[in-house]
């Protein structure tokens, strides 16, 4: 028979299991803080696939047909033998598509000695629904797929795992697309990147030693970008004016990254330049010719001048691009890492600058000035002292402007540009004072 504790071994046991619980709330935050700074070295490198949450779909004996999965090294024997691998149907990826379509299925499978791996229950119907068949399997800490494949009957996927490196000098951008749009007083970019490795082996840009890639691997865009923001495989992370893209680069394989930014525009005419961290195979520029822009529905004016490309087309349907809308855009240019690409845009829908009809004011203001004084001076005849204190009166005034000028430009109420011209002006005119209060002085 069960018998109740006294009250006083009761309350002892409940204030053991109050501390008890004091205790564990205070150590598992702390454990949970130390375990997020732990260095990156101590965590898995990539993690076997896990099951999706799909539905193996029942198929008849009729219906079915046979797929196999080949798992093979590049270089080692025996290394796709006893893998679990993945057999995944999806619909196909669009060419510039920054992350893979979701599976509708999936099936399982061990590999035997010879690295095979067999699916015997696959529908027949795959094709007919717009799905493509691809393999996973992992190996080393690395997840490999294969590419995307029309289903057949009896057909053997090839399925290739690679060994890891960090060598770099592999590494190309084999296209750079960047699409430019115009939006009030922006340049909208939407650039693709497309990466591929060319070594022998695997590079997971995670592992890659050394500071600049503690972050990832960097991809840098104008110091003037706004607003970036990347997408597609694996994870990225924009800081200040560079991306740094965590994921696998598999050989052979391309890799896609989106990143879409902007930079403000004021004049009519716009010089772009960027610098290539790795070598780029080819790089395009394309506007669409009409715009969102409702002041300015069609840029008929704009011009593209993109020095050492070897394509320039303007029209619809250009590129690959769609033919019901007007583009102007060049392609072909080769940029080695480290060097730079530019391209020039003219006819901008923005505002005409304004600094030369202000240093034409300026200039009619002086002459004027200079006139009423000359006639002034030759009518009154004043004296040297008179003389003297408008000439100083005149020099403070121009001081003043130049202070102005140069707090204006602090403040970025006014360009670079306007600075230097209004700036100029200015000392001209300051110098002419000097030279009249020395001639004065004489």
């Amino acid at each position: 028979m069960n018998q109740t504790p006294p009250p006083k071994t009761a309350t002892l046991n409940l204030m053991r299991f109050s501390v008890l619980s004091l205790f564990l709330c205070i150590t598992l935050p702390l454990f949970a803080q130390v375990q997020s700074y732990a260095p990156e070295t101590n965590i898995p490198l990539r993690l076997p696939p896990e099951p999706l949450t799909t539905t193996t779909p029942q198929v008849k004996p009729a219906d079915a047909m046979t797929i196999q999965v080949h798992v093979s090294h590049a270089s080692l024997a025996n290394e796709g033998a006893g893998k679990p691998v993945f057999l995944r149907a999806a619909r196909a990826r669009g060419p510039f598509e920054p992350t893979a379509p979701k599976p509708k299925f999936e099936w399982t499978a061990l590999s035997d000695s010879q690295g095979i791996a067999t699916f015997p229950a696959i529908p027949k119907n795959l094709a007919e629904q717009g799905l493509r068949l691809h393999a996973i399997v992992s190996h080393g800490g690395i997840v490999f797929d294969s590419p995307p494949e029309i289903p057949s009957a009896n057909r053997i996927i090839p399925l290739k795992i690679y060994e890891r490196s960090v060598n770099l000098n592999k590494i190309v951008i084999s296209n750079l697309r960047s699409l430019v749009e115009i939006w009030e007083s922006y340049l909208v970019f939407r650039q693709t990147y497309s990466i591929v490795n060319r070594s022998e082996f695997a590079i997971d840009t995670t592992m890659l030693p050394g500071k600049q890639f503690e972050k990832g691997l960097p991809i840098t865009v104008p110091i003037k970008a706004q607003g970036i923001r990347a997408f597609g495989s694996g994870s990225n992370l924009v800081v200040n004016s560079t991306i740094y893209w965590r994921g696998v680069l598999l050989p052979g394989r391309t890799a896609q990254i989106q990143v879409h930014y902007s930079i403000p525009v004021k004049t009519q005419t716009y010089v772009y330049k960027q610098k290539m961290d790795y070598k780029t195979e080819n790089v395009e520029v394309i506007l669409p010719l009409q715009t969102k822009f409702k002041k300015v529905p069609r840029l008929s004016n704009l011009q593209l001048f993109p020095p050492g490309f070897k394509e320039t087309e303007r029209g619809g349907g250009i590129f690959g691009l769609r033919a019901d809308i007007d583009f102007i855009g060049a392609r072909g240019l080769e940029v080695e890492a480290g060097k730079e690409y530019t391209f020039q845009l003219k006819g901008l829908p923005f505002h005409r600058p304004m600094v030369p009809y202000y240093v034409l004011l300026v200039g009619i203001t002086c002459a004027i000035f200079a006139f009423f004084f000359t006639t002034k001076v030759s009518a009154q005849r004043p004296s040297s002292k008179e003389i003297a204190s408008t000439l100083e009166g005149e020099k403070r005034t121009l001081l003043d402007e130049l202070i102005l000028l140069d707090q204006e430009r602090r403040d970025k109420t006014i360009t670079q540009s306007e600075y230097e011209n209004e700036t100029f002006i200015t000392r001209e005119r300051l110098a002419l004072i000097l030279k009249k209060m020395s001639a004065n002085d004489a």
